[in-house]
């Protein structure tokens, strides 16, 4: 274990430095057969691993994508009705799970409201049980900077219920226990892990992305006239440019970078 000072890059300009204990950067996996990828809102899994979800599908795997929240308030609209914005935001994530190959669970909490608590741990590691996976992809719960309580509430409840999930004794009643191998943490301040893209595979993120359309302006700062997908193709392709160059990558790699924790 080394101590490696890390700068990254915000989407917002913003720079910062960690120093964090980190182990060397480890080869991508091989496909796993099965895959939970778990986000707080219904585009997180696609902007921060979509990638990596669809190449695993089209090489076998079978994925599963948990979307802890509604996403009710992801507009700037204060007219807007949040119960319309969630149904809308449920069609657009089955939208884009088709394109993945995934299926899609959607535990429906409010917008804003995921908490760190025992009950959302337990529904995470319900979903673990049931989906069986060998990885699970989820977000970083040890972000320093992560300011958005959704975002660390389902990284702290998915890290719990690892543990729930595995443990036999634990409500035997909710499917049998099971351990995956690894977790992959995606936006992560201190990755040691980078999955490639292809050309292939970054199409389908675009596409899957592209599916989110109440989120062009606020998430994406897709404006009126323009064209979304070349747009999100830009934008992404330089996010997994510099992404490879934070791991050491080539220059001409396009890569999702992950914190990977196999001691389950």
């Amino acid at each position: 274990m080394t101590r490696q000072a890390t700068t990254l890059r915000q989407a917002d300009g913003v720079a910062f430095q960690l120093s964090t204990p980190r182990r060397e950067e480890t080869a991508p996996l091989e496909t796993p057969d099965r895959v939970l990828a778990i986000g707080a809102h219904p585009d997180d899994v696609e902007l921060l691993a979509g990638a990596t979800v669809a190449r695993w599908a089209r090489a076998g795997a079978a994925v599963t994508i948990v979307v802890a929240s509604d996403g009710r308030a992801g507009t700037w609209d204060t007219a807007l009705d949040d119960a319309e914005l969630a149904a809308q935001r449920a069609r657009e994530a089955h939208q884009a799970a088709q394109i993945l190959h995934a299926d899609l669970w959607l535990l429906g909490v409010p917008d804003g409201r995921l908490a760190h608590t025992h009950d959302l741990s337990w529904r995470v590691a319900a979903a673990i049980r049931r989906a069986r996976p060998d990885v699970v992809l989820a977000h970083d719960p040890w972000h320093p900077s992560r300011s958005h309580p959704d975002h660390r509430a389902i990284g702290l409840a998915t890290l719990d219920a690892l543990a729930l999930a595995r443990e036999p004794v634990w409500s035997p009643w909710l499917h049998s226990a099971h351990r995956p191998t690894a977790v992959l943490f995606f936006e992560t301040p201190a990755p040691n892990h980078a999955e490639p893209a292809d050309a292939t595979s970054l199409a389908l993120k675009v596409e899957a992305l592209a599916c989110h359309r109440s989120q062009y302006r606020t998430t994406y700062g897709i404006r009126a006239g323009d064209d979304p997908k070349a747009v999100l193709s830009l934008r992404v392709e330089a996010r997994m440019r510099h992404d490879a160059q934070v791991v050491g990558a080539s220059n001409a790699a396009l890569t999702e970078n992950f914190r990977i924790v196999d001691d389950l």
